[in-house]
């Protein structure tokens, strides 16, 4: 909850200025140039009208000063708490990492998600079922699934797939934008197991008997911190 004098960045859409510029309000009729660390003075609701208002940390400043104006807008349209609290997570992680159960806890009671290894059970009549002329079409089956989840307004969506890179997550990219425009929160989580990245320990706990050779190539292509604008933007 922002607080009065707190210092904040400020996104702007306002026909007044630039699409995504970062504005300095002290107050509404008032807009000094434009610098990306600002204080906010007065009620913050009134300001909301403008665009986005983001508590302001180091680690904020540096993700939108390597994005363009509109960019900027954009990943705060999708990663802004708004109302109502729905939020769109995308899991990614090596088999046995803990990733599953993580997205579980994400998702709660409320929420649901949607794991391309659903497709390998439900053709395998509730057994793990893998096959690699299959794999398409599971991904494909999750997406729609997915996709329609959003639309019917499921407060918690998450997608609990490995997605080691940034292309395999691009192709939840209209999933992002469309859930930007229904007020879901976008977010990238990975598990915080201590064995995470640990070949020995996944092949271990793994449910669906990946062998050490298939993890160990998901882990050479794994990609690390990534955030929503690297698949929002390609950056």
């Amino acid at each position: 909850m922002l607080k009065t004098g707190q210092k904040v960045i400020v996104s702007s859409n306002d026909c007044n200025f630039k699409l995504g510029n970062f504005c300095c309000f002290e107050n509404l009729d008032n807009c000094k140039t434009p610098i990306p660390m600002v204080t906010l003075y007065g009620n913050s609701e009134p300001l909301m009208c403008f665009g986005h208002v983001v508590p302001y940390s180091d680690e904020m400043f540096a993700r939108l000063e390597k994005l363009t104006p509109s960019q900027q807008f954009d990943l705060l349209t999708a990663i802004k708490d708004w109302e109502g609290g729905k939020q769109f997570i995308i899991m990614r992680g090596l088999p046995g990492s803990g990733k599953s159960t993580k997205a579980k806890n994400l998702a709660g009671a409320q929420g649901q998600v949607f794991s391309a290894d659903d497709y390998h059970v439900m053709i395998g009549n509730g057994k793990y079922d893998w096959k690699p002329e299959n794999v398409s079409k599971a991904h494909n089956w999750n997406q729609k699934r997915s996709f329609a989840a959003l639309n019917s307004g499921i407060p918690i969506v998450v997608i609990d797939n490995t997605n080691t890179t940034i292309r395999e997550m691009r192709s939840y990219l209209p999933h992002i934008r469309r859930a930007m425009l229904l007020g879901y929160k976008v977010s990238v989580k990975e598990p915080d197991t201590s064995w995470a990245f640990d070949i020995d320990e996944c092949f271990k706990k793994g449910t669906h008997n990946v062998p050490k050779e298939t993890l160990q190539k998901m882990y050479d292509r794994y990609v690390l911190n990534v955030d929503v604008e690297h698949i929002l933007f390609d950056v």
